[in-house]
């Protein structure tokens, strides 16, 4: 829980903040043990919500370089958080920097602070500040972070917008439909059953559905209503984001593209913890983690025994079979060779984030004229069926009875 405090310090200034502790007892504890006269001590009440807003990458990679610059102006750590905190609109956020300025004051570390929060820092985030702790260069450390985060963003934009166009099609063409079968079909279901006309068999089926859904409107939307609420629930839990993801990522269609991201994520988190000072074992269990490729990760699972070994880098990585592509293997062993291994990774994650960049644009341009051409044969589809009991009509009208009146 967490609680807002006021209490006078040894100066005689009134100070506030917030405090993460279990209950009220322990903060005055806390307090009382830096002998602060406490005035008062209040629980911040929390909306628990599946929709509470997270910490983005984008929010999180502005935090490191404003963290960074402050370090190196020279403010001290508590300072630089109290600035940072009290700018940041996120409330989620906000409680985290609050909670971390308490713990620093209080002699603990930051990466066992950010460690509480394991929801918004991951193990690369965590491993890159431990390391910058024990180094004694923060300052670079959140320097790294905030370009690692600043390309991760980058990345899952370019992946956004490649797929806004496709996107809002299908939304569109769903809304259409759903508009079609609650409102339309329903009025034209009545007015030809009523004919009884003979029809095909499916506009019969289509119009029998249509008269059902005019029936039971209400029972119909409500369960349309739900259908779409449960799996917009479902998708608020990591679980469920994660298997679809598994699923998507070792599809054929989708799996050269997930190859490329893979690729440009590992080189970019190995050279950004190689160059923190994270050791090399260390530094490939932890980037093994951004693989979502099965090939991937059962070379990513050997990583540690065959170091031990005394292989290299490059010599591991072409141990799959063609699980990491022969041009990152050699210019992995010419930056091991060379000593530059750090920026030899990072050139390779910029020449697959473009290479990834460039099949999203050509992903996007093949599937606006298939979607078109879907879109154009369900409307097509549709306006036959429909049609067909018109036309059926008009034949009645125009025959024997037709030409007696002429």
């Amino acid at each position: 829980m967490l609680f807002t405090y006021k209490v006078i310090l040894p100066n005689g200034k009134l100070f506030q903040q917030t405090l993460k502790a279990k209950d009220e007892e322990e903060v005055a504890t806390v307090l009382r043990s830096k002998n602060l006269q406490i005035l008062s001590i209040r629980k911040i009440r929390q909306q628990q919500s599946i929709f509470a807003k997270g910490v983005s990458n984008f929010e999180k990679a502005n935090f490191c370089r404003y963290f960074s610059v402050m370090i190196k102006s020279g403010l001290s750590l508590s300072e630089a958080l109290d600035i940072i905190s009290s700018e940041t609109e996120n409330k989620t956020f906000k409680s985290i920097l609050q909670d971390l300025q308490f713990e620093i004051q209080q002699g603990g570390s930051i990466s066992d602070t950010l460690s509480k929060y394991p929801q918004v820092f991951d193990e690369v985030f965590l491993a890159l500040v431990k390391a910058g702790e024990h180094s004694g260069s923060l300052e670079k450390t959140f320097y790294y972070l905030s370009e690692q985060l600043y390309a991760s963003h980058r990345l899952t934009k370019k992946i956004q917008g490649a797929m806004m166009y496709p996107a809002v099609i299908l939304i569109a063409m769903l809304g259409m439909g759903i508009g079609m079968m609650l409102f339309v079909l329903p009025k034209l279901s009545e007015t030809f059953m009523k004919m009884k006309i003979e029809m095909p068999p499916m506009t019969k089926a289509v119009f029998a559905f249509g008269t059902f859904v005019g029936k039971n409107v209400m029972p119909v939307s409500f369960v349309l209503l739900s259908v779409i609420v449960i799996i917009v629930f479902l998708f608020t839990f990591y679980q469920t984001r994660r298997a679809i993801g598994s699923f998507l990522v070792n599809l054929p269609i989708l799996s050269k593209l997930f190859r490329q991201m893979d690729w440009a994520r590992f080189a970019r988190t190995l050279a950004t913890l190689l160059q923190s000072g994270v050791p090399v074992i260390e530094s490939l269990n932890i980037s093994a983690q951004v693989l979502t490729q099965n090939d991937m990760k059962k070379v990513a699972s050997n990583f540690e025994k065959e170091l031990e070994k005394g292989k290299t880098i490059a010599e591991v990585l072409g141990k799959g079979k063609k699980a990491f592509p022969s041009l990152m293997i050699q210019t992995i062993k010419t930056g091991e060779k060379t000593g530059t291994l750090d920026s030899i990774l990072l050139d390779v994650a910029l020449f697959y984030e473009n290479e990834l960049e460039d099949m999203l644009k050509e992903l996007s341009s093949m599937l606006e004229p298939i979607i078109m051409l879907v879109l154009g044969i369900a409307v097509g589809a549709m306006v036959l069926i429909i049609l067909a009991p018109v036309y059926s009509i008009l034949g009645d009208l125009q025959g024997p009875g037709g030409a007696a009146g002429r």
